[in-house]
């Protein structure tokens, strides 16, 4: 029975890693096509919040230091991301060089929100911020 439940477990990590990849795949190819300028003008490309989030948790880690867990949550026009942040992990990362007393205060993870609101319009996207949580 124990060999049974592991090759279970197996399958269904296996499964979640397929359907995470496959999410990943299918956005990006909309973004290679829209870049590409495949899309037609004022068409509508439509990204599920389970595809955003696929490459939000495949890129943003890779892109910066000290950021873990990020999510993002869509609202009408607008777009709400929260992660674990290390904010002296990213600070070193750029390579910068922190006061010690303020690295003392910087230091360890902490869950961070970001708050946009989106306005687009002939084939061009403001992004406003409107909020920034951080917590601990």
């Amino acid at each position: 029975m124990l060999l049974s439940r592991s090759v279970f477990i197996g399958f269904m990590a296996a499964t979640a890693l397929f359907a995470a990849d496959a999410l990943y795949e299918s956005a990006w190819h909309k973004l290679e096509r829209i870049e590409m300028g495949q899309t037609a003008p004022g068409s509508v490309t439509a990204f599920s919040q389970a595809e955003i989030n696929a490459v939000v948790r495949s890129t943003i880690p890779t892109m910066l230091e000290g950021v873990r867990n990020p999510q993002v949550q869509l609202g009408m026009g607008t777009a709400s991301g929260t992660a674990l942040v290390d904010l002296l992990k990213m600070r070193h990362s750029e390579g910068g060089a922190t006061n010690p007393l303020i690295a003392m205060l910087l230091e360890g993870e902490r869950p961070m929100k970001v708050d946009i609101r989106v306005e687009s319009a002939h084939g061009t996207a403001t992004v406003f911020l409107t909020g920034v949580e951080i917590s601990g």
